[in-house]
Parts: C-alpha cells; sequence; structure tokens
C-alpha cells in the first residue's frame, strides 16, 4: 500500500507539518531558517556552510523525524519525495554572482594592463 503519512510543507515564514501549521516571524529566508535550527535546538555544525536549499532540507528533516512514526515501517517501505518550485535558483544565482564579478577583476586587470 503506498501512501504519504506526513509531511512537511515550508513556504513565506508557514510550517505545514501535516496539517499543524505554525506562522515564523522571520525577515527573510535566511533568518527563516536560523530561527529554525535554533527553535529545533539542532546539532549540525555543518549546517553554516550549506546553502539555502539544503538548509530547508534538512529543517524538514527534522520536523518529519520528530513528528515520530517512522518506526512503525520496515526501511523498505520508508521513502522520500522532495519538490521545489524553484529548483536550485538561490544557487544558481549566487554562481551567477560570483562569476560576473570575477569577470569585472578580469577585466580590470586587462583593461589596466593594456593602459
Amino acid at each position: 500500500m503506498n501512501f504519504i503519512s506526513a509531511y512537511v510543507r515550508i513556504r513565506n515564514g508557514v510550517v505545514n507539518n501535516s496539517g499543524e501549521l505554525s506562522k515564523i516571524d522571520c525577515a527573510d529566508l535566511e533568518d527563516f531558517e536560523m530561527k529554525m535550527y535554533t527553535e529545533l535546538t539542532m546539532n549540525y555544525p555543518k549546517f553554516y556552510k550549506m546553502d539555502a536549499q539544503s538548509k530547508t532540507g534538512i529543517i524538514a528533516s527534522e520536523l518529519l523525524l520528530r513528528k515520530g512514526g517512522i518506526s512503525a515501517y520496515k526501511p523498505e517501505e520508508v521513502s522520500i519525495v522532495l519538490s521545489n518550485s524553484d529548483a536550485s535558483l538561490d544557487a544558481d544565482l549566487n554562481t551567477t554572482i560570483v562569476c560576473l564579478r570575477r569577470r569585472a577583476l578580469l577585466y580590470l586587470s586587462i583593461r589596466c594592463r593594456i593602459l
């Protein structure tokens, strides 16, 4: 029998944990992630090095695991489905900005040598 027994949906500072809604007062995604990390008292030092998409995934996973009920299933009966409407837009934008900065520096460097 295939069915979804629990889910987490995070959108605009609202966490829907299998129907239980929680509004997190936050300024932006980064603020939301830090508040959730602190609230969940997670002890994962590499959290701070992750990109936004990975941080949100870790938070969602932690919420699902804390909800419980996974022990009622055999390992082969458990799976996870991840969905994101923006793909890796955040990482793509950051990479683009870094590339543009490098090109600008390279251009300035070349131009300075010509003069």
